[in-house]
């Protein structure tokens, strides 16, 4: 996004969240508002970067400090916290389309 520039962070975290929780029919998800389930990322716009590479796949990015899953930090200031309240979803509005 930063090296074309023809995404704003705005259309990024639109298509990254609403538009997919939207289009595989997870009503409770890709919003923040109560009662909805509170997936969040915190990073620095600045300095966020995939580092991963072929040889060390599993190196997390540069420039997350939090992740709350379900409104519980599984990272915290860049370091995890051992949580793991996530959960396998499956698609309701995707069946029956080709």
């Amino acid at each position: 996004m930063r090296a074309l520039g023809d995404w704003t962070w705005h259309d990024a975290e639109r298509h990254l969240s609403t538009a997919a929780a939207e289009r595989f029919g997870f009503g409770d998800r890709g919003v923040l508002r109560p009662g909805a389930r509170a997936d969040v990322v915190l990073l620095d716009p600045e300095t966020v970067q995939d580092v991963a590479t072929y040889e060390d796949p599993r190196r997390p990015a540069t420039g997350i400090d939090d992740v709350l899953v379900a409104g519980v930090p599984v990272l915290a200031g860049g370091r995890p916290t051992g949580a793991t309240p996530g959960r396998a979803l499956r698609p309701t509005v995707l069946a029956g389309r080709a």
